[in-house]
C-alpha cells in the first residue's frame, strides 16, 4: 500500500534517472564550523579539540579501527583528560554525532525561520549539503557515515534520535509548504522527506569520493524539481 501511494506522489521514473546512470540505487554550506562555533557548542577548547580529532579519525577510518589512543595522539590531549570529558569511546562518538547532525538540522531550521518558498528552501539545503565536500571534506565524510552506516546506528543508540530530529525538521518544512498550498494535501510528507535524504546522501557520496560517474551530477534545481514532481500543487514543481 505504501509503495503504491508513493508512486502516485513522486515521479519514480524521474528519480531513477537520478540514480541509475551512476549504478547506484539505495541507500552543509555545511562545515566543521569555526573554532568559535565549535567552542560555543562544546563548552571548552579541549573538548573542541577532542571532537575535531574524532571527526578527522572517522573521516578516514571506521569506528572499529579507531582507538582512544588514536584520538589522544591526534589531539595532543592525554587519555585521562579525554575520559574526563567523555566517559567512553561510545560517549565521544555520540557527542560527535550530535554535533554533526545538529549542524545539518540547523540548515533546515534556518529555512524554517525564513520566508522562502519550499522549493527555494530545498534548493538551498541541497546546495549546502552537496557543497560540503569542497568546504569541509572531513565533515562531509562523517555526515555521510552517520547518515548511512547501520553499524553506527546500532552502536550509538542516540544517533537514531539525532537523525530523527533532522527528519522532523524536514517534515515541518514540508508541512509549512502544504499549509501554504505548495504541496498536495494527500502527499506522504514523511516518505518524501526520506526519499529526499536518500537522494542527497547518494550524491554526497559521489562528490565525497570524487567520482561523478558517466555524466555530470545534476544541479540542485534539477534534483529538487524531480523530487517535487507529483507532490507539488504546481504541476511544474515550482513553489
Amino acid at each position: 500500500m505504501k509503495i503504491a501511494r508513493a508512486r502516485r506522489q513522486v515521479n519514480f521514473a524521474s528519480l531513477l534517472d537520478l540514480y541509475l546512470p551512476f549504478g547506484i540505487f539505495g541507500t552543509a554550506t555545511v562545515g566543521r564550523g569555526s573554532g568559535e562555533e565549535m567552542a560555543q557548542h562544546s563548552g571548552s577548547s579541549k573538548r573542541e579539540d577532542i571532537l575535531h580529532a574524532a571527526m578527522n579519525a572517522l573521516a578516514s577510518s571506521s569506528y572499529s579501527e579507531i582507538s582512544m589512543q588514536d584520538i589522544a595522539t591526534a589531539s595532543g590531549i592525554t587519555k585521562p583528560t579525554i575520559y574526563y570529558y567523555f566517559a567512553s569511546k561510545k560517549g565521544l562518538f555520540a557527542a560527535l554525532s550530535s554535533f554533526v547532525t545538529g549542524r545539518v538540522r540547523d540548515i533546515v531550521e534556518r529555512e524554517l525561520a525564513s520566508s522562502a518558498g519550499l522549493r527555494r528552501s530545498l534548493v538551498r539545503i541541497t546546495d549546502s549539503i552537496l557543497d560540503s565536500p569542497l568546504t569541509s571534506p572531513e565533515f562531509a565524510r562523517v555526515h555521510l557515515a552517520f547518515s548511512t552506516d547501520p553499524g553506527l546506528r546500532a552502536l550509538l543508540p542516540s544517533l537514531r534520535e539525532d537523525l530523527e530530529e533532522v527528519q522532523s525538521a524536514m517534515v515541518r518544512l514540508f508541512e509549512r509548504g502544504r499549509s501554504r498550498g505548495e504541496v498536495r494535501e494527500d502527499a506522504d510528507i514523511d516518505l518524501v522527506c526520506r526519499i529526499f535524504g536518500s537522494v542527497l546522501h547518494t550524491y554526497l557520496a559521489m562528490r565525497t569520493e570524487g567520482r561523478p560517474g558517466r555524466r555530470a551530477l545534476p544541479g540542485s534545481e534539477q534534483i529538487v524539481g524531480i523530487l517535487m514532481q507529483g507532490v507539488a500543487c504546481d504541476p511544474g514543481g515550482r513553489t
